[in-house]
C-alpha cells in the first residue's frame, strides 16, 4: 500500500484552506497527516498480524492491539464491575 487511507481538508476561523492526505492508525486512533506518495515505512509502518497502517508510536511497541479490541476490553470490564457490584 503505497496511498494513505484519507484525504483531510482544515478550513481555519480565517478561511484559509489546508489539504493533505492522511490515516488513521489502526492501533490507536490518532489520525497523522503524510506527505504525497509517502511510503508507509516512512510515516509508521504496516503491522503484519491485522494488515492495517499503524504510526510510529504503535509500530515501537512491536504488538497488534487494535482500537476496536482496546474499546471492548474496557466494555467488558465495565460491564463485569457493575455486575459485580463494585462500580
Amino acid at each position: 500500500m503505497e496511498r494513505a487511507n484519507n484525504y483531510t481538508i482544515i478550513t481555519d476561523v480565517y478561511g484559509a484552506v489546508r489539504e493533505a492526505d492522511s490515516f488513521t492508525c489502526f492501533h490507536c486512533g490518532v489520525v497523522h497527516f503524510v506527505k504525497p506518495r509517502q511510503k508507509p515505512e516512512d510515516y509508521g509502518g504496516i503491522c503484519f498480524v491485522c494488515k492495517q497502517i499503524v504510526c510510529p508510536n504503535c509500530v515501537k511497541l512491536g504488538k497488534c492491539d487494535p482500537l476496536e479490541r482496546k474499546l471492548s476490553r474496557i466494555e467488558n470490564r465495565a460491564r463485569f464491575l457493575k455486575e459485580a457490584g463494585l462500580s
